[in-house]
């Protein structure tokens, strides 16, 4: 796929570290990467604490964070930067998530740039 590398490899860096961060000690974080349909997919789940669909709309705001945990470093900007990186790729960055099931973040990259 064409793109430019360092930002894709930020978005996975951001996704990752979410996973980790928000997963409990021990927790599996994994990822996977499939070429499918002309498209790319890259997926990362976790077996954190999970998103409640109530919350749903805010996960990409800007300075918004779900966990109110001062312990727990971040500005609340990665997933609002992730995601407009992948839509300047053509692509399309998106989550699903159940309370107490973890969540897997994917996004989706035309295999060729859009024109």
């Amino acid at each position: 796929m064409r793109a430019d590398r360092r930002r894709v490899a930020q978005v996975v860096a951001n996704l990752l570290a979410n996973a980790i961060k928000y997963s409990p000690a021990g927790g599996a974080v994994s990822m996977t990467a499939e070429a499918l349909d002309g498209r790319v997919v890259v997926s990362i789940k976790d077996e954190g604490l999970g998103i409640p669909e109530e919350s749903r709309h805010e996960v990409f705001l800007p300075f918004v964070r779900l966990d109110s945990d001062a312990d727990t470093e971040g500005t609340g900007l990665g997933l609002a930067i992730s995601r407009r990186i992948i839509r300047r790729h053509g692509g399309e960055l998106d989550f699903v998530s159940a309370p107490g099931e973890g969540s897997t973040f994917s996004f989706v990259l035309p295999r060729e740039p859009r024109e």
